[in-house]
């Protein structure tokens, strides 16, 4: 329960974030009240309803990542990063393989909720490897990206709208200064990209 609360607010900080780079007038707590909100309400309609949701749900942000990805390699931002040497670095490398182990690992307290309608007979390995594969292409393919498009944030020192995006709204920011020169369309992305965390929440509320 705790790990489903945790990372449900974690979810609902970020989607918060994104609402309020495109519209400031939007404090954070109130884009976490609307995130939270939706997430009741579909949660309240029961499991069945849940799954019916899942199973669309996940096309919205898959498209946009894919737009993000488009949009940042076009732009030429990334920047390669030399690798360092020490205990800062391998500190650095180990807290972010902490994160990726912990986006994983949180799935399975309640992963035999998901499988409830999986008949006795069905074959574990399948189980796994079905799981496994949701999972792992995913957070690997978000994360790199993430990665990717943090790099841009040493461009000139870090004087740049990337840096800037982060510190004014965090990950929203940040995501934001991709999405910078799509005007509304790219304000749309967005907003859909917030909404899409109701999807993440109510996998781990439902």
């Amino acid at each position: 329960m705790l790990a489903c609360l945790g990372w449900s607010a974690v979810n609902s900080i970020v989607g918060a974030q994104l609402i309020e780079s495109v519209n400031p007038d939007v404090p954070g707590a109130a884009g976490i009240v609307i995130i939270a909100v939706c997430t009741f309400i579909i949660c309240t309609f029961g499991y069945k309803i849940v799954h019916a949701y899942e199973f669309v749900a996940w096309l919205p942000p898959l498209i946009i990542f894919l737009i993000i990805l488009g949009v940042f390699a076009h732009s030429g931002d990334f920047v390669d990063i030399p690798w360092q040497t020490g205990t800062a670095e391998m500190g650095s490398v180990l807290s972010y393989g902490s994160v990726i182990y912990g986006f994983a690992t949180g799935w399975t307290s309640y992963a035999a909720d998901y499988t409830v309608y999986q008949p006795a007979t069905q074959s574990r390995r399948k189980v796994f490897f079905w799981t496994w594969l949701g999972l792992i292409v995913p957070l690997l393919f978000t994360q790199f990206l993430a990665v990717a498009v943090m790099s841009a944030t040493t461009i000139n020192g870090g004087d740049n709208r990337y840096q800037a995006g982060y510190d004014a709204t965090g990950t929203g920011g940040l995501i934001g200064a991709v999405f910078i020169n799509l005007g509304t369309f790219g304000q749309f992305c967005m907003i859909i990209l917030a909404l899409s965390i109701i999807a993440n929440n109510v996998s781990r509320n439902g």
